[in-house]
């Protein structure tokens, strides 16, 4: 499943990226801070 999702940076964001791409969903991250993986995006990247 493609998922997208904002938070990925943080607390509670980071467990739940791992554990949806340990299922093998593929993640897509909209986060304040850019560069955490291939397929994350910064703020500004928009």
């Amino acid at each position: 499943m493609n998922v997208s999702m904002t938070g990925g940076s943080g607390f509670i964001g980071k467990l739940l990226c791992k554990a949806l791409v340990s299922r093998g969903d593929v993640v897509t991250l909209l986060s304040r801070k850019g560069g955490l993986s291939k397929t994350s995006r910064s703020w500004s990247g928009i």
